[in-house]
């Protein structure tokens, strides 16, 4: 089947391998055509059809019975005829509405079926949506409103009054008075206002009202088709009060707390005098879907999960014709569908230690729409599992949302290492939106931890070490690990102690105390990532490797011994020489041998001593080796020291009592 809309002709086509008919064979196509207004009582409406075949008809003739005959003058191959339809004189009247969704920076498009939600939903050659129908919408977009009325009888209109309750929660149908169905109250729009096509001439005005139970007043039933023994009032002037309606242009109140709208045409001063058959006037008005506030309860709802919420509409039309007659008509109800949707977050953990990963992890999801925040309850701390997801269902469509991980789970590094911000912009739940979908990865890796032990002494004498430690490290907070080393090691200067591979998450925290110090002086930490605590323990946090050195110092100390001669007899017994042996030695245990000197030699004067001494001492330089270098061996054999080179150098290490001592064995 094809249409041409120049020629407005239907045209049916067989196709190639079934256009042959049997004799007897019929085949019946059955239009449904509707009478459009503008046809006066005298006039028609025709309709015509001619069927072409590929042979010369023996004949052709109409056998329906309406007594129209055949279209005459057609070639041998045609055989047609017609038939009309012509409107029955009087006064009609034909009023519709639709609406477009979210027509101010679209979110979504399209239309709802509420009665199929499976069915597809097309809309008129405006791009209006009507009833079973409802446009898609957003909380906080825009919607726009169109209501058309047609003179579809035979008899002009003087006048014409067209109503518009706004959707409010508990409304009502105009005619019987029904539930309408409206689930949350839309604000109309003061910046669009209204806009009202008629034929030139006519007069028409615009106006608003905020009175409650537009049209249909209170109690059961509707004011606007009429109470039982009460008559119905079509043009809204009793329910509310004519006074109580404003014109639109000169409206200076809340345009938030407006609650119908109202348009009255007078024909009578057009140039015709009135509206003609055929004759149309129409108004488009627009609402934007404000969210539900404190102050606001009847806005549209920003609370999970929010179920798809609709807005009905319903106007009424009621013309007087010019015999006096009142004609008026309510069409079906429109509305609004504001759809939701799903955001879904998804957890997973990698690297090497992802066994320390916790089960679960927290998020915390915040979501605004149309200025709104979006009451998410217990959804705003979301908890999901590991290498798992978790969703939030019935987000409103439009809504914008941040998800940020929360708390420390002792991950080596997070990615992202930010909140991520998504819109919710597709209804789809199943499978939710790739766009929909914050991934967080935790990447859990191992590192390396190492301690070298250095000693640091000038010391020509003794042993250093062997020295002692113990390590103790903990999983990082928020991991599953608890303390995963608990290690006693020993080092000797120049040793390197490395921790088992494949033991410590990156950002666990290890205490390593040094237990044994051999008695130095000073303990010393260094290394990127660890802290000295002075007390001979450092604290590290792991990185990808730890590197620790260990410094113990053990310093030396100076032993100076002058030998004084004194008395009256210095002079004739004191030339000496004498003999001083100096014994230095270690703690018990040190396992140290002592350095002893003894050296046999004539005393001096003791002014003679003091000149010599005054002129520049005789301080026992440090044994060196061959090489020059400060010999540190243990086991050094004693050396006979010359009393007048006596300054001892004695060597001590930190934390042991040095014992260095001078004995006088006798006169020689």
């Amino acid at each position: 089947m094809s249409f041409d809309a120049a020629t407005r002709a239907l045209t049916f086509v067989w196709p190639a391998a079934g256009q042959r008919m049997a004799p007897g064979e019929s085949f019946t196509i059955t239009l449904g055509l509707i009478l459009q207004p503008g046809l006066t009582g005298s006039q028609r409406a025709t309709n015509s059809m001619v069927v072409n075949t590929g042979q010369t008809l023996a004949g052709c003739s109409n056998t329906s019975g309406n007594g129209q005959g055949t279209i005459s003058g057609l070639p041998p191959t045609a055989c047609g005829t017609t038939n009309f339809v012509q409107p029955v004189a009087g006064g009609s009247l034909v009023t519709t509405k639709g609406v477009k969704g979210d027509v101010v920076n679209a979110v979504t498009t399209g239309g709802y079926n509420v009665t199929s939600p499976n069915a597809t939903c097309t809309p008129d050659a405006n791009g209006y949506y009507r009833y079973p129908c409802a446009a898609q919408s957003v909380v906080g977009g825009t919607d726009e409103w169109r209501i058309d009325a047609i003179n579809s009888g035979t008899i002009a209109y003087d006048n014409l009054t067209l109503v518009d309750p706004l959707p409010f929660p508990g409304d009502r149908l105009l005619a019987g008075g029904a539930s309408r169905g409206s689930q949350f109250r839309p604000s109309f729009d003061s910046t669009f206002g209204a806009a009202v096509t008629a034929p030139p001439g006519t007069t028409k005005i615009w106006e608003v009202t905020t009175a409650a139970n537009v049209c249909v007043g209170t109690g059961t039933g509707s004011a606007w088709s009429g109470r039982p023994g009460q008559p119905a009032d079509p043009t809204c002037s009793n329910n509310p009060p004519n006074a109580q309606w404003i014109d639109g242009t000169t409206f200076t109140g809340d345009w938030d707390t407006v609650t119908g709208l109202r348009v009255r045409f007078d024909f009578t001063t057009t140039r015709q005098g009135g509206l003609l058959p055929g004759g149309a006037v129409n108004v488009v008005f627009r609402t934007v879907n404000v969210p539900a506030t404190a102050t606001r309860a009847d806005g549209a709802s920003v609370t999970t999960p929010v179920p798809g919420q609709v807005a009905w509409n319903q106007s009424g039309a009621s013309a007087t014709l010019a015999t006096g007659t009142v004609i008026s008509r309510a069409p079906a109800k429109t509305g609004i569908h504001l759809p939701f949707s799903t955001l879904q977050v998804v957890k997973t953990v990698s690297g090497d230690a992802a066994s320390y990963a916790p089960d679960t992890f927290t998020f915390a999801v915040a979501c605004t729409v149309a200025g709104a925040p979006v009451n998410l309850g217990a959804s705003a701390l979301l908890s999901v599992p590991k290498n798992g997801s978790a969703q939030i269902p019935g987000i409103p469509l439009g809504a914008t949302c941040t998800v940020t991980e929360q708390g420390d789970f002792g991950e080596t590094s997070r990615n992202p290492a930010t909140p991520q911000t998504l819109r919710i912009l597709d209804a789809t739940t199943l499978p939710v939106p790739a766009a929909q979908v914050a991934t967080f990865d935790n990447a859990y890796d191992y590192g390396d931890l190492s301690v070298t032990k250095v000693v640091d002494t000038e010391a020509n004498v003794g042993a250093f070490g062997p020295f002692t430690f113990h390590a103790t490290c903990t999983a990082p907070p928020g991991s599953i690990g608890g303390t995963v080393l608990d290690e006693d090691f020993t080092l000797s200067d120049g040793d390197t102690w490395k921790a088992p591979a494949d033991t410590l998450p990156q950002r666990s925290s290890c205490l390593i105390s040094e237990t044994d110090a051999g008695s130095a002086t000073g303990v010393a930490f260094t290394g990127a990532g660890a802290t000295d605590n002075g007390d001979g323990s450092v604290a590290a946090v792991i990185g990808s490797a730890v590197d620790i050195t260990a410094t113990n110092t053990f310093a030396v100390g100076v032993l100076d011994v002058t030998k004084a001669v004194t008395g009256a007899g210095a002079d004739r017994y004191g030339s000496g020489p004498f003999v001083i042996q100096a014994v230095c030695s270690w703690p018990p245990g040190s396992g140290t041998e002592g350095h002893r000197g003894r050296r046999r030699h004539r005393a001096l004067h003791p002014a003679e001593r003091r000149r010599r001494a005054d002129a520049g001492g005789h301080r026992l330089r440090p044994h060196r080796a061959e090489d020059g270098r400060r010999d540190r061996r243990a086991g050094v054999r004693p050396r006979w020291l010359d009393l007048r080179e006596l300054h001892h150098r004695c060597h001590r290490e930190p934390g042991r009592r040095n014992g260095c001592r001078a004995s006088h064995p006798g006169h020689r």
